[in-house]
């Protein structure tokens, strides 16, 4: 190699042994982060006997790419309670979580702290795509335990003033029984994966840097 290119090539061999894409793998896209220790605003998720309280905290999408992760600030209530599944469900025009499925992770009770954590699902494998101004529903639910346990999580937010989430809400739904919009924010965290590629162009210029001279 020419000895007048030492910089350039400090600068471009790690692509040469990267893949032609090159990913900011799960960048955070948006959040609500509650006050730690306000109580106030917790809600629970339960299960018992099939009848079960279903969460949904509504989210705009501010960038382009892969939906990868979605991090909650949860608490496990009970010794033994159901598995914690988490849903990213279509909404309707009035941001109402439709049941339409596009991307699920589940969690292990016993992965879920009994004190309020950030507790994350890996989506990555669902490859859901997402763009700005999209809207979706970020849904909690609990799997039903074996008799006699009883599934109590907490998902922790903040109401009134303190709910200042700009892009969506809460809302609650009890079995059998429509959404309900609560003056509440849950605490969450969503990550993107951008993917910035490198076009065949710039590679093969890239390449020719590297040639025989």
């Amino acid at each position: 190699m020419s000895q007048r290119y030492p910089l350039i090539a400090l600068l471009v061999f790690p692509l040469l042994v990267a893949p032609l894409t090159r990913a900011n793998t799960g960048g955070l896209d948006q959040s609500f982060e509650p006050f730690l220790g306000d109580g106030s605003a917790n809600t629970l998720l339960q299960n018992p006997g099939g009848v079960d309280t279903r969460l949904a905290q509504g989210v705009t999408v501010g960038r382009s790419g892969t939906l990868t992760c979605v991090e909650v600030f949860v608490a496990r209530e009970h010794a033994a309670p159901g598995d914690l599944v988490l849903e990213i469900q279509a909404v309707d025009g009035a941001a109402v979580p439709t049941g339409a499925v596009l991307a699920s992770a589940t969690v292990g009770a016993q992965d879920v702290p009994t004190s309020l954590s950030w507790v994350a699902f890996d989506l990555s494998a669902d490859a859901l795509a997402v763009g700005p101004g999209e809207t979706y529903a970020i849904v909690l639910r609990a799997e039903e335990a074996a008799a006699p346990e009883i599934p109590w999580y907490r998902w922790c937010g903040e109401s009134g003033a303190d709910a200042t989430y700009p892009g969506g809400a809460t809302r609650s739904r009890l079995t059998g029984n429509p959404w309900v919009l609560l003056d509440r924010d849950s605490g969450f965290r969503t990550y993107v994966d951008t993917g910035v590629p490198v076009d065949s162009a710039t590679w093969g210029g890239i390449k020719r840097l590297f040639a025989d001279r």
